[in-house]
C-alpha cells in the first residue's frame, strides 16, 4: 500500500511540476502581452499628440491668413460705413447701389391690382357671402373690364354656368 501511495505521490508531484512549468511559461507570456499592450497604448497616445500638434499648426496658419490687418483708429470707428453711406445716397454714384433689388420684377403693383373692378367685386361678394352662389358667378361674368385684355394674357379656363 505504501508503494501505491509513493507512486501516486510521485505521479502527482510530476504532474504538479509540469503544471508549474506551464504556469511559469503562461506568466511570462502574459507579461509580454501586457508590455506589448502598454507599448501600443503609449504609441497611440504619442500619435494622437502628434496629430493634435499638426492640427494646431494648420489652424494657426489659417488664423494668420484671416487675421485682421488694421491698426487702432478711433476716427475710423466713428465714421460711417459704406453701407450706411449708400443707404443715404452719398458717394454711390459710380457704383451699383447696395439697396438695389436682386432681381427686376415684372408684375403688377398693389395699386394696379386694387384698381381692377373684378377684385373689388370679388371682395364685396366675399364679404356678404355670395361669392360661390349663382348670383355671384353671374355678376362676375357680366362685369365689364376697364381695358380690353391683351391677347397673350387670355386664359383657357372657363367658368361653369351651373
Amino acid at each position: 500500500m505504501k508503494e501505491a501511495y509513493d507512486t501516486e505521490l510521485a505521479s502527482l508531484q510530476d504532474y504538479l511540476s509540469k503544471q508549474a512549468e506551464i504556469d511559469r511559461e503562461r506568466v511570462i507570456y502574459r507579461e509580454l502581452m501586457q508590455k506589448e499592450k502598454e507599448k501600443h497604448k503609449k504609441q497611440m497616445i504619442e500619435n494622437k499628440a502628434l496629430e493634435e500638434l499638426a492640427k494646431e499648426r494648420r489652424l494657426d496658419s489659417i488664423r494668420k491668413q484671416v487675421q485682421v490687418q488694421t491698426e487702432a483708429d478711433s476716427l475710423r470707428v466713428q465714421s460711417a460705413t459704406a453701407a450706411s453711406e449708400a443707404r443715404r445716397g452719398v458717394g454711390a454714384l459710380d457704383e451699383e447701389p447696395i439697396q438695389k433689388p436682386l432681381f427686376t420684377l415684372y408684375s403688377y403693383t398693389a395699386k394696379q391690382v386694387s384698381a381692377d373692378p373684378r377684385l373689388r367685386l370679388e371682395e364685396r361678394l366675399r364679404e356678404v357671402g355670395l361669392l360661390n352662389s349663382a348670383y355671384g358667378r353671374q355678376a362676375m361674368l357680366q362685369l365689364q373690364l376697364l381695358r380690353k385684355p391683351r391677347p397673350d394674357m387670355k386664359s383657357t379656363f372657363k367658368f361653369s354656368e351651373s
